[in-house]
């Protein structure tokens, strides 16, 4: 489960924080990336670090989200998708059993400093 339903990730920064929480009785592993909006744009602007991992039972793991790329338009934001997949363990008995391994899906937003300060304008009273 993850900390939130949205993410904005700020020109300014470098990195944002994505907070894994496993609520389960069970060590699960998972999986992080991110997509482009536009599918047909290959271009990578994050990277998560670590993009593998390791949740122990009751516990929770940060994940760091990079910015690597700089050529992103500066008079709008960006819409990217961070995933997270679930990697359950292999039953240790070898019997039949049903593994649910859930795929996670929100909304990454990239905004300007442009953008910040337009708003910040229209806020102030003179």
């Amino acid at each position: 489960m993850l900390n939130s339903t949205r993410y904005v990730f700020d020109e300014k920064r470098e990195n944002i924080s994505v907070q894994v929480d496993n609520q389960s009785t069970q060590e699960y592993g998972g999986q992080i990336w991110i997509e482009n909006q536009d599918k047909n744009d290959k271009n990578v602007y994050f990277v998560p670090s670590p993009t593998f991992f390791k949740v122990a039972d009751q516990h929770k793991q940060i994940l760091r989200i990079l910015k690597i790329n700089d050529v992103l338009p500066k008079d709008k934001e960006s819409l990217f998708w961070i995933n997270v997949q679930e990697i359950p363990k292999a039953p240790k008995d070898g019997a039949n059993t049903l593994a649910i391994a859930l795929h996670t899906q929100v909304k990454m937003f990239y905004r300007p400093d442009a953008i910040e300060r337009e708003k910040g304008k229209r806020r102030a009273k003179y």
